[in-house]
C-alpha cells in the first residue's frame, strides 16, 4: 500500500547510500567554500559549542552542506536519514545538529528513515505557508497538567530557531555519553499546534 501511495501522489524517493554520504561529507570537509564556512560560522555564532571541539564543529558543517548539495542535485524537498547509529560510527559525528540546520532552512529531514515523517513535515511546512521551520518528534505522554496536551521528545534534531535557550549546547546525546558529539540539546518553545 505504501508504494501505491507514493505512486498516486508522485512522490520519488532517491536512495543513497552512508557509504555516499560519508565520501560525500569528507569531500567537503577537505574545501574551503563559503558555504562551508558559513556552515561553520552559525554553528559557533549560535551554539555553545565549549564541548565539542573545532573538528566537530567542521564536520556537523560539511554533513550539514553534503546533505544540501545532495537534496538539490536530486530535487528533494526532503530527507529521511539513517541516523541510527552507523553514521556516527562512519564519520564520528550524530546528524542531529545538521539536521537541524537544514530543517530550518526549509528542507526537513528526519530520522530513523522515516519517510513518512518526512512527506509529512512537507506538507506541515506547506501548509504554514513556508514561514515556519517543521519538527520531528516521537510522542511520549500526555501532559501533566494540558488535557489536550502532549510531551514531544527527539534527541536533538529540532530546529534550532525553536529553541527557548538563548544558546544551546552543541554536544553529545544525553542519553549515551559514549555516542559521538553532534546534537543541540534544550527546550523547544511550546505552545499550539
Amino acid at each position: 500500500m505504501r508504494g501505491e501511495l507514493l505512486e498516486k501522489f508522485g512522490i520519488q524517493i532517491h536512495p543513497v547510500t552512508l557509504d555516499e554520504i560519508k565520501k560525500a561529507t569528507l569531500k567537503v570537509e577537505k574545501t574551503d567554500t563559503p558555504e562551508l564556512e558559513e556552515a561553520i560560522q552559525y554553528i559557533k555564532e549560535t551554539l555553545d559549542w565549549s564541548e565539542v571541539g573545532d573538528d566537530h564543529v567542521r564536520r556537523i558543517a560539511s554533513l550539514k552542506v553534503a546533505m544540501k548539495h545532495m537534496a538539490e542535485k536530486t530535487g528533494s524537498s526532503a530527507i529521511a536519514i539513517q541516523c541510527w547509529s552507523t553514521l556516527q560510527d562512519i564519520i564520528g559525528i550524530m546528524p542531529c545538529l545538521a539536521n537541524a540546520i537544514l530543517t530550518d532552512e526549509q528542507i526537513p529531514v528526519t530520522c530513523e528513515t522515516d519517510i513518512h515523517g518526512a512527506i509529512t513535515s512537507i506538507m506541515v511546512q506547506a501548509a504554514s505557508l513556508n514561514t515556519k521551520p517543521t519538527f520531528f518528534a516521537d510522542i511520549t505522554v500526555r501532559h501533566p497538567e494540558n488535557p489536550n496536551g502532549e510531551l514531544l521528545f527527539h534527541c536533538g534534531n529540532f530546529p534550532v530557531s525553536l529553541s527557548e535557550e538563548e544558546k544551546p549546547k552543541l554536544k553529545r546525546h544525553f542519553l549515551f555519553e559514549d555516542h559521538s558529539p553532534g546534537t543541540h540539546e534544550g527546550k523547544i518553545m511550546g505552545g499550539e499546534i
